[in-house]
């Protein structure tokens, strides 16, 4: 591992309740909204480029609609939703040297903004509809 990595689990491990790790990717279980989201933080690639992937989990697949979700990321402010094995999620690039407060900062937000769209999935009526109100 190099230097930018071990700093960068180091410090979220110390302040963030770790789940499940492994080589290059660090599980947190992050407070937001009044529940832990998980958040993956795993090196990435990036135009060839060593970066930081960070991944908070929102919904199953099966429970977003493609057209509402689309929508929702042309405004996003925390990361663009992204389907990985089934799972939505926000996602977010950094570049591998960031700053670990910003980092942090990031991560904190994306957790807070997951969270908030698995509450609205369990208040829309009928089927769950997460992204329902950024359709046209």
């Amino acid at each position: 591992m190099d230097a930018a990595w071990q700093r960068i689990v180091e410090t979220l491990a110390g302040r963030h309740r770790s789940g499940e790790s492994g080589p290059g990717w660090l599980g947190l279980l992050v407070d937001a909204g009044g529940a832990r989201t998980p958040v993956v933080v795993k090196r990435g690639v990036r135009a060839g480029t060593p970066c930081l992937v960070l991944a908070a989990a929102v919904v199953s697949a099966a429970d977003v609609s493609e057209a509402p979700a689309l929508r929702y990321n042309a405004g996003a402010e925390h990361g663009c939703l992204a389907l990985e094995d089934g799972t939505v999620s926000l996602r977010w690039l950094a570049q591998l040297d960031a700053d670990v407060d910003e980092i942090d900062a990031t991560i904190r937000g994306m957790a807070r903004e997951a969270a908030r769209l698995r509450r609205r999935l369990r208040t829309v009526r009928g089927r769950p509809q997460p992204f329902s109100g950024y359709a046209e």
